[in-house]
């Protein structure tokens, strides 16, 4: 079975710090499962007064519970290190004065703040996220090989 590169990508972009992503390995789906509906699961909290929605979240967080050797956790967050795909775009700026400023920008606390104010000074905004969404992807077909997973590229325009 091939997973389409397109859902690991997603799933990885979806994680957060009290989230985490899966790729349920027998059927290919990726899954989001909060750290709350996983301490929901263990506890068997009474669902009768939630929403639809969160009694499926419930019931997925159980069943991965229940065969976790299934799954495999998607590269969260950390993996994807955001700021050194930031700063592999900026020396990639070809325009010597923007990509000094822009490492300029990037040095000390605030720096993703400054960069995206920066992007935006100099036109560079759709070029960043084009050069973030190919980095990511790349990361996703790395994470793919690594682990013997089969996928499909996203179609060419």
């Amino acid at each position: 079975m091939k997973i389409k590169l397109s859902s690991i990508v997603t799933g990885m972009e979806f994680q957060g710090l009290e989230s985490s992503s899966y790729l349920n390995l027998k059927t290919g789906e990726v899954i989001l499962i909060a750290d709350e509906e996983i301490h929901a699961a263990e506890h068997d909290e009474d669902m009768s007064n939630q929403a639809e929605w969160y009694k499926e979240a419930i019931a997925n967080a159980k069943e991965f519970l229940e065969n976790q050797d299934h799954y495999l956790e998607l590269p969260s967050k950390y993996d994807i290190d955001e700021y050194r795909i930031m700063e592999s775009f900026v020396y990639s700026i070809p325009i010597e004065e923007q990509k000094e400023e822009m490492l300029h920008l990037i040095k000390g606390k605030g720096a993703f703040s400054r960069f995206k104010q920066g992007i935006e000074r100099f036109l560079l905004k759709d070029k960043w996220y084009k050069y973030r969404d190919s980095e990511i992807e790349k990361l996703a077909e790395e994470w793919c090989q690594e682990n013997d997973i089969q996928y499909e590229d996203k179609p060419e325009n």
